[in-house]
């Protein structure tokens, strides 16, 4: 009997197929590398760390706000300037201060310095006058309104709340070049200490720590492209990259889909 026609040797065929096909090139995961920037345990770690200064850092702000000085002026609620000032400048202090006391925090804290320029704002002081019955010099106070105080300071406070409702501190990111095989490099945005993070396309980087960054790949004989990324708010994030050739006219790109 010719053995290829044999029934364990027919079953022995059909078996190896299976596994060429599970594996072949075009089911196989796209993403030649994979890289874990943190580990569990440090992330647990880490993340404990800083839930803690920012508990600390909302109830010290919270007990500040409650004593803010009440002001009247013509029905207006407001609030003496200086304690509002104090108490926002302070919480800024401490959020920034909660990212700054973790190195690998590094990215986080590019993204928190630059969300607290544009919250938590102070008001604008007015004037307020009071006549007396009495000659003499008008009396001059100066407040802010209530609500803007207040407006402000629950900017600040809810924005440090969305670290606290279960959102963890690291995130994953795929990315993919054409052509493949790029050198992608991930930087921390305007940090005092460069920290960089390197791999090659396709790649997916597993539990990279949440912030801004500066991505940029590279590839011989092709133009390199560049991209800011803000890597917060979600568990999983993908860039893809169209490198030109050197000498062509086209530019190549990178986009954060």
């Amino acid at each position: 009997m010719d053995r290829r026609t044999h029934p364990t040797f027919r079953t022995a065929v059909v078996e190896l197929l299976v596994a060429v096909c599970m594996f072949s090139p075009s089911s196989a995961t796209a993403f030649e590398n994979t890289l874990s920037v943190a580990g569990r345990e440090e992330v647990e770690e880490v993340t404990a760390r800083f839930h803690a200064n920012l508990r600390s850092a909302l109830e010290a702000g919270e007990a500040a706000r409650r004593k803010w000085p009440k002001l009247v002026w013509q029905g207006l609620q407001c609030y003496e300037p200086t304690p509002v000032a104090h108490t926002l400048e302070r919480m800024k202090s401490d959020l920034q201060e909660a990212t700054a006391a973790e190195p690998r925090l590094g990215a986080l804290q590019s993204y928190v310095d630059a969300r607290l320029e544009t919250i938590g704002r102070m008001p604008p002081t007015l004037i307020i006058t009071e006549r007396s019955d009495s000659p003499g010099p008008v009396s001059r106070l100066f407040g802010v309104r209530a609500d803007q105080a207040e407006q402000s300071w629950r900017e600040l406070r809810d924005f440090a709340q969305t670290f606290l409702a279960g959102q963890s501190l690291v995130t994953n990111l795929t990315v993919t070049s054409e052509p493949s095989g790029a050198n992608v490099a991930l930087r921390v945005v305007s940090s005092a200490i460069v920290r960089q993070i390197s791999v090659a396309t396709n790649a997916e980087i597993r539990n990279l720590w949440l912030g801004r960054y500066r991505l940029s790949a590279e590839k011989l004989g092709h133009k390199p492209a560049g991209l800011d990324v803000e890597l917060v708010g979600q568990r999983n994030f993908a860039v893809s990259c169209t490198l030109a050739r050197a000498r062509s006219a086209e530019k190549s790109r990178c986009v954060q889909e």
